[in-house]
């Protein structure tokens, strides 16, 4: 936060006003306005579509709460986390259902933050990974999950030795 900061003060960027605003000239930004208009049209939010935003942000939290959180049980960081007893029992009841008729759609909408093992992250596994990614998180896969799709990466946290 300090070098980022840092960096903001030396060229000149105001942290209360929008940086792309600072940082494209008045032709960039009014073409940009332009070709937005013209491909979506005059597009302004109301209290509705905050409304559905805020509701459906708070259903994915509960989801993942309830739902997703941890899928097994396993160590992290040195303590041992539960799994979701609900994961559990859907795990259980439902395999071949899963198998008939969500495999196909899970193998082909892969997220960029869903890596569950390889060598880029120290300490990544497939019992791990949701702990690790930032992108799993109920609050911060706003910013990060987000981030990360329209990026192609993924953001983790690594394990300390």
């Amino acid at each position: 936060m300090i070098e980022a900061d840092r960096y903001l003060t030396e060229t000149g960027v105001d942290r209360n006003e929008d940086p792309l605003l600072q940082v494209l000239g008045p032709t960039e930004t009014s073409e940009i306005r332009k070709r937005y208009k013209h491909s979506f049209g005059d597009v302004h939010w109301d209290q509705s579509d905050y409304l559905i935003v805020l509701l459906a942000g708070f259903v994915a939290t509960l989801l993942d709460v309830f739902l997703v959180r941890i899928l097994l049980d396993g160590a992290f960081l040195g303590r041992m986390q539960a799994g979701s007893p609900m994961t559990r029992w859907i795990r259980e009841n439902s395999a071949s259902l899963h198998d008939h008729y969500l495999g196909d759609i899970e193998k082909a909408a892969k997220v960029p933050y869903d890596l569950s093992a390889g060598k880029a992250v120290d300490g990544l596994s497939p019992k791990v990974h949701r702990l690790m990614s930032l992108g799993h998180d109920p609050i911060l896969t706003f910013i990060f999950g987000a981030m990360d799709v329209m990026t192609g990466t993924g953001t983790y946290i690594r394990q300390a030795r």
